[in-house]
């Protein structure tokens, strides 16, 4: 392997690595400022009156989200596909646009709230009107819009692409197809009405939305160790192959 290849190995291992504990550090924060309670951001009352040391938080989350759950898992992913054989290159090539897309309305929800919380809860402090329909408006729009279906294009992806990572024996493939069936099952499971004829639905989404968040840290964890293990392996080898100095005489 050629010290360009390795090199972009290298940066997308580290991308999947550093993804987790952004990640975890996002879910850790998001139920700190809910109190546990992820649906409490959706109450204007409880949203609006957060401390600025909350929203400080609240801040610090949604930047750890963009990183961890999206730009550096597309960027591993991005790399992964260009690591494939032949044979399952257009299978992940055709999921590519799907994990673009994950990616963008993950981004566009979480920069969202961050920017408007802050701007409303001080406009709501102030007793200016409308700032708590305001905020219904955008929270709604990311969580139950862009958070919601940005699961649908993650699941195509992660069942393409695992299909081709697990055919060519490599990153993990079967570990984001599992990812992938859980986040379609959360998607299905919050379509508007499906809560009124599925009994236990929304438990059922709650679950297999924080087991799918944790299922993709996961994968970029490993598949991010595991790069970054066989570049070291790389670099031993090249290390023990080079010709040791003559010495003087």
């Amino acid at each position: 392997m050629n010290t360009q290849a390795m090199s972009g190995r290298r940066i997308a291992g580290w991308a999947g690595l550093l993804a987790a504990p952004l990640g975890l550090f996002n879910i850790a924060t998001f139920l700190s400022v809910t109190n546990g309670n992820t649906e409490a951001l959706l109450d204007p009352a409880y949203a609006l009156a957060l401390p600025a040391s909350a929203q400080a938080v609240f801040t610090a989350s949604m930047v750890a989200d963009t990183l961890g759950f999206y730009l550096l898992p597309a960027m591993l992913g991005g790399y992964l596909a260009t690591c494939l054989p032949a044979a399952q290159r257009a299978r992940a090539a055709l999921a590519s646009p799907c994990l673009l897309v994950f990616a963008v309305l993950g981004i566009l929800g979480a920069l969202l709230q961050m920017a408007a919380l802050p701007a409303l809860a001080a406009a709501h402090a102030a007793g200016m009107p409308g700032a708590e329909a305001a905020w219904v408006v955008i929270v709604n729009t990311a969580q139950n819009g862009l958070w919601w279906f940005e699961m649908l294009p993650f699941g195509i992806y992660a069942l393409l692409c695992g299909s081709s990572l697990r055919a060519a024996k490599f990153g993990f493939g079967s570990l984001l197809i599992a990812g992938g069936v859980l986040g379609l099952l959360y998607w299905v499971l919050t379509i508007p009405g499906v809560a009124s004829v599925v009994p236990g639905a929304a438990m059922g989404a709650e679950t297999a939305g924080l087991l799918a968040l944790l299922t993709i840290l996961a994968w970029a964890f490993l598949t991010g160790w595991t790069m970054l293990r066989k570049d070291a392996g790389a670099l031993d080898a090249a290390a023990l192959a080079k010709p040791l100095p003559q010495a003087n005489r």
